[in-house]
């Protein structure tokens, strides 16, 4: 898994630094090392990502991700110049807020931190960079990926995957060459990471396709409510268009902690996508998935809370009004539905691996069932049929991978 060995290099490559033979005396407010009455070396990693907030599953993602890293290091018994190595995970929550984020990167620098994995967001890791810059401390983000992250000239800044540049290029330039778009609305949030990304994208996409029109950009600014736009949408017999979204609202527990709320529900636009209306809701939950398996009859799968498997939801008039939520056997995230031109219902979904089931009766029932990897990553899982029966699988475990795979349904 990438993101432990990540961690895992950037533990020992701190240890290395900071514990060599004849070590520096450490500047003012700088990382050091500390050696126990045992003998022991303690090398202490920090760690920052959203626990509470709209992303709060992302950053426990993380988190636990950190966590397997230690204790896969401490397991191994490292030692540095024949003293036993032990490594110390310090976890603050950053709320995904560059404010609270500069605090927790203060706070760490306070503890003398050894090297900070995170923080998960642009607008997090960006501010929190100045501070670990100055306090000489080496700072790696599993995912941050605006430019001006590694643009600022710091030593000790480091990102483990592609930027806004690479990633933004690569989209705009298959929207255009590929998809063959002609109109593009462009959607994002305005924050560091989904402004970072559009900019992107428009640049590539305007100069993949010179004629190609761009309506309004599409932004959410309200502070802890968000609608996200998913992977579907389709036209209607009347002109319009719907598009499946889910919305994310932080709420507050009785017991004080913070908690997201999460919904899907369907939107309709009657003027080619300037404006979009509420036409139903689907259900709680999010990353919904939806397919259309006749003029009336619709189905639906979206991920549950973080306790419970997906759920799925049927519609009998054409999306209005749903049926009550189902659990599924299987499957926690990001699940996707197609409707195959031989009459098969396929569905992706991730976790504890990256898999594939199929229906024969509209999603009544789904007997068959495929491991698609093993390998542990986000298991987020997308499919698409490119031609008759054949169908392109994506998965990111433990990177991004795609494959064809023939569905030939039983005569």
């Amino acid at each position: 898994m990438k993101k432990i060995a990540s961690l895992s290099l950037l533990a020992a490559a701190v240890a290395l630094s900071a514990c060599g033979k004849k070590p520096e005396a450490p500047a003012a407010g700088a990382a050091a090392t500390t050696t126990p009455a045992n003998g022991d070396l303690v090398v202490r990693i920090g760690h920052a990502s959203p626990l509470t907030g709209p992303q709060a599953h992302l950053g426990k993602d993380n988190e636990n991700g950190a966590k397997m890293a230690i204790e896969d290091l401490n397991a191994k018994g490292i030692k540095i110049d024949g003293k036993p190595v032990k490594f110390v995970l310090q976890l603050e929550d950053d709320g995904s807020d560059p404010k609270q984020g500069t605090a927790v990167a203060q706070k760490l620098v306070d503890a003398k931190v050894n090297g900070v994995i995170g923080h998960l967001n642009s607008g997090t890791t960006i501010p929190a960079s100045r501070i670990y810059n100055d306090a000489g401390i080496v700072e790696i983000s599993p995912s941050a990926t605006n430019p001006k992250y590694t643009q600022q000239g710091y030593k000790g800044a480091f990102r483990v995957m592609a930027n806004d540049v690479q990633q933004g290029k690569v989209l705009g330039e298959f929207a255009v060459k590929d998809m063959a778009a002609k109109k593009i609305a462009i959607i994002d949030d305005r924050t560091a990471y989904g402004q970072g990304v559009a900019d992107e994208f428009v640049k590539a996409a305007k100069k993949a396709g010179p004629n190609v029109e761009f309506t309004k950009e599409f932004t959410n600014e309200a502070k802890g409510d968000q609608i996200i736009c998913e992977r579907h949408i389709w036209n209607d017999a009347d002109g319009g268009a719907t598009m499946v979204v889910w919305s994310r609202k932080a709420v507050k527990l009785p017991d004080g902690r913070n908690n997201t709320v999460r919904m899907s529900h369907l939107m309709r636009s009657t003027d080619e996508g300037k404006t979009w209306t509420y036409f139903s809701t689907i259900g709680p939950g999010g990353e919904p998935a939806v397919c259309r398996l006749s003029a009336t009859e619709q189905t639906a799968v979206i991920r549950g809370d973080r306790n419970s498997r997906m759920k799925q939801m049927f519609s009998h008039d054409a999306g209005k009004t749903w049926t009550k939520p189902v659990e599924l056997e299987v499957g926690r995230v990001l699940p996707d539905l197609v409707l195959m031109s031989n009459g098969v219902l396929a569905c992706s979904y991730g976790r504890p691996a990256s898999c594939l089931m199929f229906s024969l009766d509209g999603g009544q029932t789904w007997p068959v069932h495929h491991v698609i990897s093993e390998k542990v990553g986000f298991n987020y899982t997308s499919i698409r049929e490119i031609s008759p029966g054949k169908l392109l699988y994506i998965h990111d475990a433990p990177k991004v991978n795609a494959m064809m795979i023939e569905v030939e349904r039983a005569k």
